[in-house]
């Protein structure tokens, strides 16, 4: 498979998992209600970062939860939320 065969099937998945497109304009990434470059989120609350991976995988679990629905796999079948398991450090 050539690369341009990969990276046309890489964008197939993105559109089925619901991806509208891309854009390299800087100002398609910035997220409603973030303050860009500036460390601050909504409300201009500083941002909190995880002290080991393991805080981070476990805020990111939680974030999740259980009945994840923001991507289509919820609407494909999806059962459940397979967050993994093993060493946070990997």
């Amino acid at each position: 498979m050539t690369f341009g065969e990969r990276i046309a099937d890489h964008l197939r998945f993105a559109a089925e998992l619901g991806v509208a497109g891309v854009s390299r304009d800087p100002r398609w990434r910035v997220k409603p209600g973030l303050s860009p470059g500036t460390g601050e989120g909504e409300a201009g609350a500083p941002a909190q970062f995880a002290r080991s991976p393991a805080e981070a995988l476990a805020a990111v679990k939680d974030d999740v939860g259980p009945e994840c629905s923001r991507c289509k796999l919820h609407k494909l079948g999806r059962r459940q939320v397979v967050f993994g398991v093993g060493n946070p450090q990997a």
